[in-house]
């Protein structure tokens, strides 16, 4: 891994560790604030006192993951192009890198399209914590002993930390590949992407069989093969630009992938 791929692993990773911190403050804000007593009537009246702050947390990072992916697709592209037409030195696209945040106009159609998305995982999310503090509020008023009650409280907390992890690397590698993909297909010289895995002992099968493999940018079978292809994916693509490089043509056969996880979508 280079310098450039370097931080720009280390600005998705600082990305996702505040907003995991912003979504343990909402869930320890659930938590901690459950009534001593509880009344029947109570329980079926039940909102969370923070309904839609998760929403706003999951589309906030959404629409940041989204520019990175255009400016680092930008990058990444011009010094394919620096490389082959000498122009500039990693340094000169570090700084591009750097100073990014005022280069994009993010396109409202797809940023709609991700909030909507973003929206409906974060009310699927809501609707569950909700059940679990009502069934806590049952709990409490049928006399469980409170010990019990904290022991669950813990292990819902768990759970829930677990399930926000999981969403926050598999959202953040959708939105991020798809941001990519709108500066490719703006760009006048990227006509392929290649598949990018990072190459570990928990790399999946879906991942490791379609590493280095090359597809072009019109090709209907790219939008099953865009990342994630399962949760946790942290794949990425990557520009190719037959004008400069040379397309091998073992890259382009697919036929050996393994196959998606089952019910997984990637559009």
């Amino acid at each position: 891994m280079n310098r450039l791929e370097r931080e720009m692993r280390a600005t998705l990773d600082d990305s996702e560790e505040q907003l995991l911190l912003s979504w343990e403050k909402w869930l320890a804000g659930i938590f901690d604030n459950l009534p001593g007593k509880v009344r029947a009537e109570q329980i079926a009246a039940y909102t969370l006192p923070s309904s839609g702050e998760l929403g706003k947390l999951l589309t906030n990072h959404i629409h940041g993951m989204f520019t990175y992916g255009q400016a680092h697709g930008a990058v990444e592209t011009q010094k394919i192009i620096d490389k082959y037409e000498q122009k500039l030195a990693e340094e000169d696209s570090l700084n591009v890198l750097n100073n990014f945040e005022s280069m994009w106009v993010q396109p409202k159609e797809a940023l709609a399209v991700l909030n909507a998305k973003e929206l409906i995982l974060a009310g699927d999310v809501e609707a569950q914590v909700t059940t679990q503090i009502k069934q806590i509020l049952v709990d409490m008023l049928m006399g469980t002993p409170r010990k019990d009650i904290e022991a669950k409280i813990q292990q819902l907390l768990q759970s829930n930390r677990n399930r926000a992890s999981l969403i926050t690397t598999t959202e953040t590698t959708y939105a991020y590949n798809r941001g990519r993909l709108n500066f490719f297909n703006q760009s006048p010289s990227v006509d392929y992407v290649q598949f990018s895995a990072i190459m570990d002992k928990r790399t999946s099968d879906q991942c490791r069989t379609r590493h280095g493999l090359i597809m072009a940018l019109d090709d209907p079978r790219l939008e099953y093969n865009t990342p994630p292809l399962h949760g946790h994916c942290r794949s990425i693509l990557t520009p190719v630009l037959s004008k400069y490089q040379k397309i091998d043509e073992d890259k382009l056969d697919w036929s050996n992938v393994a196959a998606l996880p089952k019910g997984w979508k990637t559009a």
